[in-house]
């Protein structure tokens, strides 16, 4: 009986000890989730802040009622005011917008030029080889019209 009673518990500090454990692992992964939530990258950036950037709303969105702010601006309690960069984009995110159309357009004019050394034609090419044929008939016919001239005027 005695060593039922043992038995019982030690079941019972066990089951409590996992209990703990189960509880502080639960605390654990909130607080990393919560890191994760507030963490940067190498920009300054917060989750929030790329999901504006890739038109991301809805995720932006979670991500705000979760108490991320743009930039890791907090709202101000005291005055009631909220810093918003969607309204007012700062410096740096046009910056770095400007530096991105300008690696995306470098990255066209690359693919453009590699299609067409893999003989690959692109509209626009025939758009300016027919400018290049009205072009060349133009010339010829003025040619001609000089040709004509300057023969009948010999005459």
């Amino acid at each position: 009986m005695m060593m039922m009673m043992m038995m019982m518990m030690m079941m019972m500090m066990t089951t409590t000890i996992i209990n703990y454990l189960l509880l502080l692992l639960l605390l654990l992964l909130l607080l990393l989730l919560l890191l994760l939530v507030y963490a940067r990258n190498s920009k300054g950036e917060t989750p929030r802040d790329v999901a504006l950037r890739f038109g991301k709303l809805e995720c932006a969105s979670v991500l705000r009622s979760h108490g991320t702010y743009p930039s890791g601006k907090q709202e101000d309690e005291n005055r009631g005011e909220e810093e918003d960069t969607e309204d007012d984009p700062s410096a740096e995110s046009i910056e770095r917008a400007k530096e991105r159309m300008e690696t995306l357009q470098n990255q066209f004019m690359a693919a453009k030029t590699r299609l067409r050394e893999l003989g690959g034609e692109l509209l626009e090419d025939n758009e300016i080889e027919l400018l290049k044929n009205e072009h060349q008939k133009y010339v010829d016919t003025v040619d001609g019209k000089f040709y004509s001239f300057s023969t009948n005027y010999r005459n």
